[in-house]
């Protein structure tokens, strides 16, 4: 295939590889200065390389001819804020050929640069407002605000207020060609009616004073961040120390974003505009082709930067994402604090009017302290942060309750020997206050003793269903339980002497531990029994909660008859 279908999806895709290409294939025969601006200085069909040297402009303006040439291009459009540069090439080839230029006495002309106007004269760059006759709708201030094409963000808080106005017609469902009521109408008419003043807005396109050499300087990027309940944003600056001892700052690039319309925290945004903080400002280390020698990021939040130097909380999934992709990018040593009435992006996260904007110059030129000594900049302190403004994560508790060995139905009590009051609130008996329902109880107990089998002897059983042995063993591990609790010191008496003391609430039982360790009643029916538990009933305190759910449970089952019947129920 030779020919390509103009404006296709793919276009601007194949458009760049192409250029590479030729860039590649005829690398070796022009100068690098030529073939790194192939490859790093087109948008699309525009070049915008920058050079420090007449001279050397000249030279490279017609080495890329020479070079796209040889792929089939033809450059042209020329424009330069030297007149040396543009003497040198034919005015047909020229951005505008039909303009009658005599450079040495006529100015150079405003130029056009990716939607922004170049006044090349004063190499400045500024906006050209047009076609601000739309309706008053969705659709009219969608457009209109969408014409404000700023690429660099030297107008983005001017732009947040009318976004935010956008938003709030989308919360009140307003349709797209619906007329406005007057609360929007006057928002929007005196949003649109400052904006004109952009165009006196004048921005110098080069981030160095003139006749300064990058090369000689000492570079630092500092990235101011800042959220607010309407939205976040960031700015970035270049603080340039000359070698004449002088202080230069300049703006590089800003940008906004709305807040989302689900309710988010303030302290969860100012985190987010540090997210934006950490990506604008790698983007901008790899783009730009100077040497940053240092690096620092700016945030009024206490909160945000408690997150990034801790080293032993945890913290909710939300902010432990964030911070670890901050973290990946930047050091907290580069986390300062600044006070919220010196950080310019504060007015990207609230936005301004676009008279605002031309009349406080903070947000172009930076916050006036980058021009005075680093031992002159704000020192934050690093005040402690109470942990109801934190999301930390909650710790997980683990308790245990020991088990006593050599019974069949491994029991989750402890040894009376060795502790004879057992612990308040253990996990069983946490467990017996939640549960309403005798049967619910012995099948949960079921399932932990079976699970208790299969850790200590790593065999699981055949049976996937609870059989009645493991409730029998439920059982004994319950009533275990509780009478260690209500029962101690007659164990104890009844283990040693063989029976309990006469003072004794349940002296009258004659009670006697079985072969579990389980407190039976052993009467005249033991005399007759052909096992060793018939007619021997376990021993339970009246007013314990299990005593009440299988009174409950047997008189359900009965059908809830009288006392008696219950009573007589085994």
């Amino acid at each position: 295939m030779q020919v390509h279908i103009f404006g296709a999806a793919s276009s601007p895709c194949i458009a760049n590889s192409t250029l590479q290409r030729v860039a590649d294939d005829n690398a070796e025969d022009f100068s690098v200065r030529a073939v790194d601006a192939v490859r790093h200085n087109f948008y699309v069909d525009d070049a915008l390389p920058s050079i420090d040297d007449e001279l050397a402009g000249v030279q490279l303006a017609s080495d890329m001819v020479k070079l796209l040439e040889r792929g089939g291009f033809h450059l042209r459009k020329f424009s330069s804020n030297s007149k040396e540069v543009l003497g040198s090439l034919p005015s047909s080839e020229r951005a505008k050929p039909d303009l009658d230029l005599d450079l040495d006495l006529d100015g150079l002309p405003v130029e056009r640069a990716l939607g922004l106007r170049w006044y090349t004269e004063t190499d400045e760059l500024g906006f050209d407002i047009r076609s601000l006759d739309r309706a008053d709708t969705k659709r009219g201030i969608l457009s209109t605000v969408c014409s404000l094409y700023d690429p660099l963000g030297f107008a983005v808080p001017v732009a947040m207020t009318a976004r935010n106005l956008i938003q709030e017609l989308w919360k009140a469902q307003v349709d797209w060609d619906q007329p406005l009521n007057d609360h929007f109408i006057e928002k929007w008419h005196a949003w649109k009616g400052q904006l004109p003043l952009l165009t006196g807005l004048r921005i110098p396109r080069c981030y160095f004073p003139p006749g300064v050499n990058p090369a000689h300087c000492r570079i630092q990027l500092h990235v101011f961040c800042d959220a607010s309940e309407i939205g976040f944003g960031t700015c970035a600056y270049l603080r340039v120390d000359c070698p004449d001892g002088t202080t230069h700052c300049s703006f590089v690039m800003g940008k906004g974003r709305n807040a989302p319309t689900k309710f988010t925290s303030v302290p969860r945004l100012e985190l987010q505009a540090a997210v934006l903080a950490t990506c604008l400002g790698k983007m901008l280390r790899e783009e730009l082709h100077l040497t940053i020698d240092e690096s620092y990021y700016w945030t009024d939040s206490q909160i945000v930067l408690h997150y990034l130097r801790n080293e032993r909380r945890r913290f909710s999934t939300y902010v432990s994402n964030r911070v670890a992709e901050i973290r990946e990018n930047t050091l907290p040593s580069q986390w300062r604090h600044v006070p919220g009435n010196l950080n310019p992006a504060d007015d990207v996260s609230r936005g301004l009017g676009a008279a605002e904007l031309t009349r406080d110059q903070r947000w172009l030129s930076g916050p006036e302290f980058l021009l005075l000594t680093p031992s002159d900049w704000p020192q934050g302190k690093n005040e402690e942060v109470p942990d109801a403004e934190l999301e930390v994560k909650k710790n997980c508790e683990l308790q245990c309750t020991d088990l006593q060995p050599g019974l069949t139905g491994e029991g989750l009590a402890s040894s009376t020997e060795s502790h004879p009051e057992p612990p308040k609130k253990s996990p069983l008996q946490q467990l017996i206050d939640r549960c309403s329902d005798w049967t619910k109880l012995r099948r949960i107990i079921a399932w932990l003793l079976r699970f208790i089998r299969f850790i200590k002897h790593n065999k699981s059983t055949a049976n996937k269903t609870l059989t009645v042995e493991d409730y029998d063993a439920a059982t004994v591990a319950i009533a275990r339980y509780i009478q260690k609790s209500a029962y101690g010191q007659e164990i104890l008496d009844v283990k040693k002497r063989g029976y309990v003391r006469s003072s004794s609430k349940i002296a009258s039982l004659n009670p006697t531990i079985d072969d579990l360790g389980v407190l039976r009643v052993c009467g005249r029916a033991q005399a007759v029994s052909t096992a060793h538990t018939a007619g021997r009933q376990i021993i339970l305190p009246k007013d314990h909660p299990v005593t009440s759910l299988i009174v409950r449970h047997i008189h359900s089952r009965m059908g809830h008859l009288g006392r008696e019947h219950v009573i007589n129920e085994r």
